[in-house]
């Protein structure tokens, strides 16, 4: 199986792998809702400090 390595740290990307298993959700999905998440998060505390 390759790794898809995206800008996440290696105890948080087995935490996701984990929860895609468990929840029989492919881990693609689960990375993608993950940095969506992180972005939008980082784009509302940019706007806030602009």
């Amino acid at each position: 199986m390759s790794r898809i390595s995206y800008d996440i740290p290696d105890a948080i990307h087995d935490d996701l792998r984990e929860e895609s298993v468990r929840k029989n959700i492919p881990m693609k999905i689960i990375l993608v809702e993950t940095l969506r998440e992180r972005y939008a998060d980082e784009s509302t505390t940019s706007e806030v400090s602009q």
